[in-house]
Formats: structure tokens, C-alpha cells, sequence
């Protein structure tokens, strides 16, 4: 039984027959070698994710986090780091998921690509394995894997009746391809009364009407006839009630009886509740991206706060890490209330970016990927492309392949109609052949960029210094990490940040004579590189990425000086004592 409680559009029928076509290049079963110009169907990818983990063991592991509503798919998680360096929950870590919505088809590709830029260039890209060796990644492919699997096959196997009332609503008058080309498209249907016109600047084009605008007008519909005999055209098509993006324990809310956050309670989703155990589960996640289509756009929190909410350190942060994010894929940025939301009253609640903020005091960003035409305004600013731009787009690059125009057509119901527009996918998804050039690689590099800013404490010195029968051990340690350790402000004031320790254990034959084996230094800050500093003054708060602890220990042997931070992993150092003083570090 599968859910489509992220279809949401009538639109998606016309995504499963665009992507049931050859052109498409999907395949159920696996290829010898991996191939990124097609969508992967599920059980192509768990192959992928279990030959990952075969071929390199030492740098993968697989586990499940839950499983999915309707077909209790396991939603797999991958967990990336060299195990030679550490154990992956003693590394900072990174948390990346796709698939939110089923008909985003190219989010669930992207994490599944990332995983194979890692390991495939690992001991070769010096930064690929410099993040390996350091940091560990937890990668999430597919939240929605049973709506994607309806998306990609057009398969359809459940009983509405065994769907929860939060789900989905699905009646038996929805669209279908009347005219037998292959696509379900629009009907562009004459009307004096209708809220669409065409376009002064290209007569494809169907725009809507506005106050003094002269006719032709029309009513626009999702190709299809009335199928229950209720007297209207596709009256009730597969829609939604729910979204998994708005069942997080983040500024969920259900105001005045009015549903603003989707479901009857947070993590109510069994896919939304996989994250959220699996991230509260590994407290060393440092940061948190979640990939969806489409836009060009990097959004951050609030979806229903404003900046003046933030901390000035944080959006600085933030800023700060979503710079080199524009430069990385030419996306535009803004916060989700400000910049990607039409009206306060329109604001969402329970989004997956405020939880990993709020809740968690970590960074979390969304990227919405693919740019189908540019969102980059005149002087910088993100913004919605026009349906010209759009058109242009189609016109110079894909030879107007992702347009169909309008034909005449004798509609049974409605009389003459004209069925044409745009093959959905085409804007929602990018074409198979463009995956890799422009959303995969791009947005895998952005993602590598978020992991790499994570915090991580080093023990970087520690001096032995002869006094008696004894010594002074003196540690110096230190956050190379660009995030300081507590990654937010707002995790401080919330409670939600741990200080930095740093203990001394003794082995056989050495004793503490003063100071506490355990230490508390406080949060430390991260290593921004001067320039970044003189852009964002706000980030010289605190006490400097550093800190000095000193011990005195009695007789021989060996001490061992390790430093713990929930977010910037685990770090330590042997050193001598007595004999001889050195240290390694292990």
C-alpha cells in the first residue's frame, strides 16, 4: 500500500507518464556501473547503498532508521567516515536527507550521488578525504520512498480506505490523458469569466488575469473528462492533507483548532519521526541539510519567525557559510518567512529547518535545487523566474522540448478546448542528462562545504614538565573547526549546548596531586580565516578557539589527555611522564 501524502498535485500523473517515457533513461534494475543521466527506482538504490558498503567497508555502513508508511520500506541511512581515524559517533557529524516530497525526484538523487563523490574519490581528493578522516556523514537518500516509487513507476497499489485521515484524499474523477499523446498537460477552455489571459510577450503563454486586462480569456484545467458523472472535470484528484515538512517538533503548531503544522502531532509520520529519533539519537550532528526541489534557492530558518528572533552571531553564521553556498551553485538565499514565503498568513509551521535550529541548536539549512531558469534578480536578490524566463530557457537550451503547444481539441464535456503547456517534470526535475552538471555536483559540493564547517577539537600540546618526583602536565587544546563548539548561540541560551571537557587519566604508577581529572573549558570559538572575520565582526565574540589546562601528577608512567565535545567529537593524547615526556596521539 503506498502513501502520496507528498504528491499534493494533480500535476503528479502527468510526472509519472513524462518519466515512464524512454527519454527518461530510468531503470528498475541496476547497471554494472552507476550511471547519473536516469532516476533510480528504490530497490536500485539499496543495491547501490549495500554495494557501497561491500566495496568499501572500511568507509561505510548501512543501517535502516524506520520504516515507510504504506510499504514499511526500510529508510535507509548511510554512515560515511574513515573507521581507521575513529569511531564515526567520536567525529563531528553532518545529517543530509532528500526526498522529502515525492514528485521532487532529483532531491533523492543527489544523497545517494554524494555518497559515491566520497567514497570514489577517497585517498585521492585531498579534501574528500581530509572530511572523511575527520568528520563523519549520515546520509538519509530517501525519506518518501513509497510516494517516489508511485512518481517513478505510476504504480498505485493501496486502498484509500487503509490510509490514516491525515494522509491523503483521492476521489475517482482525476486527470487523465484524453488525447492520448502520451502527457497530461492542460486544458486552456474559453470563458469570459475565466482568471487567465495570454501573454502580451509570448503567446504560449497563459498568465493571470489582473484588473482592466483585455480577453480572450480562459479557465485553465489539468487534461481530463468527468469521470463520475458529477457534471465537473477532475473534481476530485489526488491531493493532500498532509506534509511530512510540516510534522517536525519545531514551531509546530495548531492554533485555534486551524492545522498549521500537518498532523494531529509532531513526528506523527513515521518518515518525519525516522529523523527525528535517528538525529536525536546521534547528539554529535553538528549540522543538518535537507534537499528538496525546485527553486535555486538555499533557504535557512525561520519559516515563521523573523530575523529579529536570531541571535546576531548565528545569522552571521549562517551568512557566512551560505556565501561560499552561492558561489558554489549560483543559488540565491534567503530565510523561508522573508524571502520564499507570499504572505505572513501563508507562514509554515513544523518545517524541518526550524527543528534542527530550535530544537537542536545546530545549523540547518534546505536547499530547494534546480534553477530551470535564473532566480537571480538585477541586483543579486533571489526571485521566482518568469514563465518568459522559463520559456526562454526552454527555447535556447532544450529546443522547446518541455513545451507543448496548444492543439485544438473536441472535449466531450466542455466542447472546443485547447490541451497544451508545460510537461511538468520538466521544471519541477531536471531532464536526466542535465542531473549531474547542474543539480548533483554543484549541491554535493555545497554539502561538502556545510560538513567541512563543522566544529572539531584537537588536543594540539601536551608539555611535560619535570617538578620533583612529579610533573606538570599542561594541555593545550583547540577548536580547528570553523563553528565554535557549541555551533549556535541560540544552543546556549537554550540549554542546549555542552561545554567542552578535558580529563587526565592516569595509567599504573602515576598519581593526581591537583586539579580535577575532569575539566570544564567552556564553549570554544571556531577558526574563522581573517577575512571572513572582517565581513562578519559579529563572529569575534567569546574567548578565542583555545584553552590551557594543567595538572600535576606524582611518579612514572603514562597519562593519557583527552578532549570531549558533543559536537566537535573526541580527541586524545598519551604522553610520558616520569622517565621520558612525549605524547601521540590516539
Amino acid at each position: 500500500m503506498i502513501r502520496l501524502s507528498s504528491l499534493g498535485r494533480s500535476s503528479i500523473l502527468a510526472a509519472t507518464l513524462f518519466l515512464l517515457s524512454p527519454a527518461t533513461g530510468w531503470a528498475q534494475e541496476a547497471p554494472p556501473e552507476i550511471r547519473w543521466d536516469r532516476y533510480h527506482g528504490y530497490e536500485e538504490v539499496t543495491r547501490y547503498l549495500e554495494h557501497f558498503v561491500s566495496t568499501w567497508p572500511e568507509l561505510a555502513s548501512l543501517e535502516s532508521a524506520g520504516k515507510t508508511t504504506m510499504m514499511e520500506r526500510d529508510i535507509w541511512v548511510l554512515t560515511l567516515t574513515n573507521q581507521a581515524t575513529g569511531a564515526p559517533e567520536d567525529k563531528p557529524a553532518f545529517f543530509l536527507d532528500g526526498a522529502t516530497h515525492a514528485g521532487e525526484l532529483g532531491a533523492g538523487e543527489t544523497p545517494l550521488y554524494t555518497a559515491w563523490y566520497l567514497l570514489s574519490r577517497y585517498g585521492e581528493d585531498p579534501e574528500v578525504t581530509h572530511l572523511l578522516d575527520t568528520r563523519t556523514l549520515y546520509i538519509m537518500p530517501r525519506k518518501d520512498a513509497d510516494g517516489m516509487e508511485v512518481v517513478l513507476t505510476g504504480v498505485m497499489d493501496y486502498d484509500p480506505a487503509e490510509l490514516p485521515r491525515w494522509a491523503t484524499s483521492r476521489g475517482t474523477d482525476g486527470p487523465s490523458d484524453i488525447d492520448g499523446d502520451g502527457h497530461i498537460l492542460q486544458m486552456r477552455v474559453p470563458d469570459p469569466d475565466g482568471g487567465w489571459r495570454i501573454s502580451n510577450e509570448d503567446p504560449r503563454i497563459t498568465v493571470r488575469r489582473r484588473p482592466g486586462d483585455e480577453g480572450p480569456f480562459y479557465r485553465l484545467l489539468s487534461e481530463g473528462v468527468d469521470d463520475n458523472g458529477d457534471g465537473e472535470v477532475n473534481s476530485d484528484p489526488p491531493f493532500t492533507r498532509f506534509s511530512s515538512n510540516r510534522n517536525y517538533p519545531g514551531r509546530w503548531s495548531d492554533e485555534m483548532g486551524i492545522r498549521r503544522g500537518d498532523g494531529d502531532y509532531p513526528a506523527q509520520e513515521p518518515e518525519t519521526r525516522a529523523v527525528v529519533e535517528f538525529v536525536h539519537a546521534h547528539p554529535n550532528i553538528a549540522a543538518m541539510e535537507s534537499l528538496h526541489h525546485h527553486g535555486g534557492v538555499i533557504l535557512r530558518p525561520f519559516a515563521n519567525l523573523g530575523d529579529d528572533c536570531f541571535p546576531a552571531i548565528d545569522l552571521a553564521y549562517y551568512d557566512a557559510i551560505a556565501q561560499r553556498g552561492r558561489e558554489i551553485t549560483g543559488y540565491g538565499y534567503v530565510s523561508i518567512l522573508d524571502g520564499f514565503t507570499a504572505a505572513p498568513e501563508q507562514a509554515r509551521y513544523g518545517a524541518q529547518v526550524d527543528w534542527g535550529y530550535l530544537a537542536l541548536g545546530i545549523l540547518s539549512f534546505t536547499t530547494e535545487q534546480w534553477r530551470y531558469a535564473g532566480n537571480i534578480g538585477p541586483t543579486g536578490e533571489w526571485r521566482d523566474p518568469t514563465p518568459e524566463e522559463n520559456m526562454a530557457r526552454n527555447d535556447r537550451e532544450f529546443g522547446g522540448d518541455h513545451f507543448r503547444d496548444w492543439t485544438p481539441f473536441e472535449h466531450p464535456q466542455l466542447g472546443p478546448v485547447e490541451i497544451g503547456g508545460w510537461i511538468e517534470p520538466s521544471i519541477g526535475n531536471p531532464p536526466p542528462e542535465l542531473l549531474e552538471r547542474e543539480v548533483m555536483d554543484p549541491v554535493t559540493r555545497w554539502v561538502l562545504h556545510q560538513a567541512a564547517m563543522t566544529p572539531r577539537v584537537q588536543v594540539r600540546d601536551v608539555e611535560v614538565i619535570p617538578v620533583g618526583s612529579g610533573a606538570r602536565v599542561v594541555a593545550t587544546v583547540v577548536n580547528e573547526g570553523f563553528l565554535p563548539t557549541n555551533v549556535t548561540e541560540h544552543a546556549i541560551r537554550a540549554g542546549l549546548a555542552r561545554p567542552v571537557s578535558v580529563t587526565l587519566e592516569a595509567g599504573a604508577g602515576v598519581t593526581l596531586l591537583s586539579g580535577q581529572g575532569t575539566r570544564s573549558v567552556g564553549h570554544l570559538e571556531g577558526s574563522p580565516p581573517v577575512v571572513v572575520r572582517e565581513l562578519f565582526p559579529a563572529l569575534t565574540y567569546g574567548g578565542g578557539n583555545t584553552a590551557t589546562v594543567e595538572w600535576v601528577v606524582e611518579g612514572s608512567g603514562e597519562v593519557e589527555v583527552r578532549a570531549a565535545s558533543q559536537k566537535g567529537g573526541t580527541h586524545g593524547v598519551t604522553v610520558s611522564v616520569g622517565s621520558r615526556a612525549g605524547g601521540a596521539p590516539r
